[in-house]
């Protein structure tokens, strides 16, 4: 906790005396530092001078290398200009990797293999060393609570850091509206419908739109060639792919952030188990995998390709193989086709 709980002391007569509350200014959603204010992240110190969002972010973005991607509709680019500096006795590396965005969606944005404007912030950094540059991310257009994220991957996650990129932009550290968990999927012959929302102690999930086949290859802008490819290849698997569309939402139910993983969801047998050989395709950009704050949300697609000859339309939602709240859901009216058993060893055991 950044905030931490109030201390008493006692004075020689016992009674209680209060002291100050300690609050540790960047370290949380709550208390960032402001732009051009130092924040110390143990032996690395660092600030950020300069952010540049909106259409002029897009576009230096954009300028910065022929390769980055047009954001999706609703997206745009965002690129801060950020000083650092090792105090301490090992070396460390820094680059765009270490720094995420995050908006009042509650989402983080990070590692999406942009290349920021230079010079960009990339270097070893020795002991006493420093180095200046850019960074750059995705954020959703018109958000006025921009916050920068960082966490250096050799320090590990008792580095993070946070800057706000937006004058007094902050973000609770807990969910303002915690969703409670329901019973919605939780067996493999009911599982919810397009519309229906499951909810789990971590998660609330529903499909909100369906496609198939050649509507799935629509889905991509043409210079996305990442799950097109396949179809160009090979046009006789078109038939077999579905996209889900998916609301998310990060329960809120703990104060932690959570990580939706890229194959979170899956198709289910008729017993309930998970299919081993379902494929599962890179979806149209913004993806869902990362992380997400305490009610943190996100939208899109989810796109997987049917196993050959498979009747199965049930799927089965485990972000983890530690969790133990399995939900089932489907995309069709007919719930009463989840793929058959799986077949007994043909060893005999």
């Amino acid at each position: 906790m950044t905030l931490r709980s109030l201390l008493f002391s006692q004075t020689p007569t016992g009674s209680p005396v209060a002291t100050p509350a300690v609050v540790q200014f960047g370290a949380s959603t709550a208390t960032p530092v402001a732009i051009g204010e130092p924040v110390t992240a143990g032996p690395l110190e660092l600030t950020v001078h300069e952010a540049v969002s909106g259409g002029e972010g897009t576009e230096m973005v954009m300028d910065a290398w022929e390769w980055n991607p047009a954001p999706p509709d609703g997206y745009g680019y965002v690129a801060a200009q950020i000083s650092i500096t090792n105090s301490g006795d090992r070396a460390i590396i820094v680059d765009n990797d270490d720094f995420g965005f995050v908006t009042s969606s509650r989402r983080v944005w990070a590692r999406q293999g942009l290349v920021a404007p230079e010079p960009a912030l990339r270097a070893t950094l020795e002991p006493g060393d420093s180095a200046e540059g850019w960074v750059a991310g995705q954020i959703e257009d018109g958000d006025d609570s921009m916050l920068l994220v960082f966490s250096n991957r050799d320090l590990g996650s008792w580095s993070e850091r946070f800057v706000a990129l937006s004058p007094g932009a902050s973000l609770a550290s807990r969910a303002a509206d915690p969703v409670s968990a329901n019973a919605v999927g939780r067996q493999v012959d009911t599982p919810a419908k397009p519309g229906e929302s499951v909810v789990t102690a971590d998660w609330s999930l529903t499909i909100t739109d369906v496609r198939f086949a050649e509507d799935v290859v629509a889905l991509f802008p043409e210079e996305d060639y990442r799950t097109t490819a396949l179809a160009s290849a090979d046009p006789s698997v078109i038939p077999f792919w579905i996209a889900f569309q998916l609301d998310i939402r990060h329960a809120g139910t703990v104060s932690t952030p959570l990580h939706w993983p890229v194959d979170a969801i899956g198709l289910a047998y008729a017993d309930g188990s998970a299919v081993e050989d379902v494929r599962i395709l890179s979806a149209p950009l913004p993806d869902l995998s990362g992380w997400y704050l305490p009610g943190g949300r996100g939208e899109g697609w989810y796109l997987i390709e049917l196993p050959y000859q498979s009747s199965g339309n049930v799927l089965r939602f485990q972000p983890f193989r530690s969790d133990a709240d399995i939900r089932y859901l489907t995309w069709s009216d007919d719930v009463s086709s989840a793929a058959p058993e799986p077949l007994p060893d043909s060893s005999g055991a």
